[in-house]
């Protein structure tokens, strides 16, 4: 599983795709796949040329945060981070607009912990949300591991939340 830059191929013509992300399943050993036609892609990369082929991915899905923290329990994945504020395509092609930097703004104080997080429970199979929960604490990089059938959250103000399904 993993949190990415969504692949050039998803545009056409020049793309803004190292700006949004996308979460993602892929096998450990991924199969590959042929790249699409060279009229569907722009690619930035040394050397030139275009690759033939590349991962597979086993599904793909927009999530409403931005990842900072996952962690795979059982048949559950979890996915932790502050909201995604900003539409990055509208701040790219027109960051002075009074409404993106609002937004920006936003998001600088969502990413310093300020303004809460999302966690997301994913189904690993196709990657559907199963679950989402709001929380006043931000998480900090990575601060998310499970164990004995709870979840445990590392957040920006030092402390660690310990998170389990009611019973």
């Amino acid at each position: 599983f993993g949190y990415a830059a969504k692949p050039p191929h998803m545009y056409r013509g020049w793309t803004m795709s190292w700006y949004e992300h996308q979460l993602f399943g892929i096998k450990k050993t991924p199969e590959m796949e042929a790249a699409p036609p060279a009229e569907d892609i722009h690619f930035v990369r040394r050397g030139g040329g275009r690759p033939k082929q590349w991962p597979k991915y086993t599904w793909k899905c927009d999530i409403p945060c931005i990842a900072r923290a996952m962690v795979l329990c059982d048949d559950t994945f979890f996915v932790s981070g502050p909201p995604r504020i900003v539409d990055q395509r509208k701040s790219i092609v027109n960051p002075d607009d009074p409404a993106v930097r609002a937004a920006a703004e936003q998001q600088e104080a969502a990413m310093a912990g300020k303004r809460g997080s999302i966690l997301l429970s994913i189904d690993p199979k196709d990657g559907s949300t199963l679950a989402r929960h709001d929380f006043k604490f931000a998480p900090v990089w990575d601060g998310l591991i499970a164990a004995g059938g709870r979840l445990y959250q590392a957040t920006c103000d030092g402390s660690v939340v310990c998170l389990a399904s009611p019973e």
